[in-house]
């Protein structure tokens, strides 16, 4: 999970490093702004789940919702503050599922890992 919250972490501070409270803010709007993704869970995302998140403190690795949610928060955020000059949309979302698969994946064949669930905040 280390790995996958690096990730996150580093994407977050590319997107200008939009404040958690903003990316909540945005998370509301997800299915307005992206209607082609209406039928993807995409949660409300929570402060304290994304501090969670990108500090590592969860053993397994966010939904896949939470994930896509995430992703297109920062990238509308850093759009909207002019950190990035075009908002790429959902297009991105595909590679981060395959990163998410990985991540997944590792933290099945960690010893002791535990099934968990997945954070749907």
């Amino acid at each position: 999970m280390a790995a996958f919250a690096a990730r996150l972490r580093e994407f977050h501070e590319a997107c200008g490093a939009p404040a958690y409270r903003s990316l909540a803010a945005v998370s509301r709007r997800l299915t307005e702004l992206y209607p082609d993704q209406a039928e993807r869970d995409l949660p409300t995302l929570s402060v304290s789940a994304i501090s969670a998140v990108l500090s590592g403190r969860r053993a397994n690795p966010p939904s896949a919702g939470w994930v896509a949610a995430f992703v297109l928060s920062c990238q509308r955020r850093a759009f909207e503050t002019m950190a990035l000059a075009t908002d790429p949309g959902p297009a991105v979302i595909p590679e981060w599922m395959r990163i998410l698969q990985e991540a997944r994946a590792a933290a099945r064949a960690r010893p002791g890992a535990g099934g968990g669930t997945p954070l749907h905040r």
